[in-house]
């Protein structure tokens, strides 16, 4: 079963790789050959063929939020967190892209810098600002007044 489906999958490979040479404008075969070699562990070359569809159509917002998620799957911050935020520029509607703005400002935090991490002191949430807008872009910077940390109280 194993051997059939390496098969399959090498077929879908190909037939990707035909798809993107015969139409070098659309950003559908990319995508597909990234699934495919996503499918077949090969996440390096899966990124290469999201960053080859986002390069040739900046504007589709699927193909910036399937970037964001090799990303994240590679563990690399600075890709993720860009890629998420385009895809967010892109279509502000869409939940996938919601859920990963969010995760990208969940991930800014290393993980030695958790509440959690052995040795970290806790210390106390900030207290919530009625200055902040909720709706606001999640991965944009807050406002001056409030610091890095949130509002400081009296």
């Amino acid at each position: 079963r194993a051997g059939a489906d390496e098969i399959a999958l090498g077929e879908a490979a190909a037939q990707a790789d035909l798809a993107a040479r015969l139409d070098p404008l659309s950003v559908r075969p990319l995508l597909a050959a990234a699934a495919v070699a996503r499918r077949r562990g090969r996440l390096l070359a899966s990124r290469a063929f999201l960053l080859e569809a986002v390069e040739r159509q900046p504007e589709s917002a699927e193909a910036w939020r399937d970037l964001a998620g090799a990303s994240f799957t590679l563990a690399d911050r600075v890709g993720f967190e860009r890629a998420a935020r385009r895809a967010l520029e892109l279509d502000p509607r869409s939940p996938r892209a919601r859920q990963l703005a969010l995760r990208a400002v969940a991930y800014r935090t290393p993980p030695g810098a958790s509440a959690t991490a052995v040795g970290t002191p806790l210390t106390p949430a900030p207290v919530p600002s009625p200055l902040v807008d909720p709706l606001a872009d999640p991965l944009a910077d807050p406002p001056a007044e409030l610091g890095a940390t949130g509002p400081t109280g009296p």
